[in-house]
Parts: C-alpha cells; sequence; structure tokens
C-alpha cells in the first residue's frame, strides 16, 4: 500500500499478470492473483461517491 492506492508488488507466478496489473486506487478496480488466490478489490462505503455509471457481475 502506498497511501490510497495498492498493488501486488512480486510473486512467484509464471506470468507475473497480477505485479503487471500495477497499482489501482477507484472504486472498482480490481487486481487478480489466480495461483494465490488473491483478490484486491477496491469499494467505497459511500456509492454517491463512485464515479461507476453501471457495474455488471
Amino acid at each position: 500500500m502506498d497511501g490510497e492506492r495498492i498493488r501486488n508488488k512480486e510473486d512467484n507466478s509464471p506470468y507475473q499478470i497480477a505485479v503487471r496489473r500495477d497499482w489501482i486506487q477507484s472504486p472498482g478496480e480490481t487486481s487478480l492473483n489466480l495461483p494465490h488466490r488473491l483478490l484486491i478489490e477496491i469499494v467505497t462505503e459511500n456509492p454517491e461517491e463512485s464515479d461507476i455509471d453501471v457495474m455488471a457481475q
């Protein structure tokens, strides 16, 4: 973590996909590392403050 942003700095997976995702900081952004079963997701306590118009699951 660095202030209000977070990233997966390093791991031992062969493709380094989560590491290459770099920093995330806005609500709705995610970083997924499947080999380590790690999901980092930025959420907000106040949905009105989000810049997201629509989110599909």
